[in-house]
C-alpha cells in the first residue's frame, strides 16, 4: 500500500466500519478528519484515484455482493444494510459495477 495522508487513512476507516450508515456523507467525514469540503475532496482524490462517492459506492457495493452469495436475505434487506435507501438505487448500481442485477446472484446461489 502506497503512503496515505493520515486524514485520508482515517476516512477509509470511517468508511470500511461505517458504509451501511444512511447519513454517511463526505461532508461529516470530511468534518471528523478537520478539513473543509473542497479539501477534504482533491485531496481524497488524489490519493485514491476515485471520488469519496464512487468509493464508498464500490465498498457498498462489494459488501452488498458477498450478502448476495452467502446469505437468505433478499435484495431488498441488503440494498438496505449496505447503506441504499431504495432497492432501485442499489440495482442501477449494481448492474453498473457488475453487468447483471443482483436478482441473478440470488437465483444462481440459491
Amino acid at each position: 500500500v502506497a503512503f496515505k495522508d493520515p486524514r485520508v487513512l482515517h476516512a477509509l476507516e470511517m468508511i470500511a466500519d461505517r458504509y451501511g450508515q444512511h447519513g454517511l456523507t463526505e461532508r461529516a467525514i470530511a468534518r471528523s478528519v478537520g478539513l473543509s469540503l473542497w479539501y477534504f475532496s482533491r485531496l481524497f482524490a488524489h490519493h485514491m484515484d476515485v471520488t469519496f462517492r464512487q468509493h464508498l459506492q464500490v465498498v457498498r457495493l462489494t459488501h452488498g455482493r458477498r450478502l448476495l452469495e452467502t446469505t437468505a436475505l433478499s435484495v431488498k434487506e441488503i440494498a438496505y444494510l449496505v447503506g441504499y435507501n431504495h432497492t432501485s438505487t442499489f440495482d442501477r448500481a449494481f448492474g453498473r459495477q457488475y453487468g447483471f442485477a443482483p436478482n441473478d446472484v440470488k437465483r444462481k446461489t440459491s
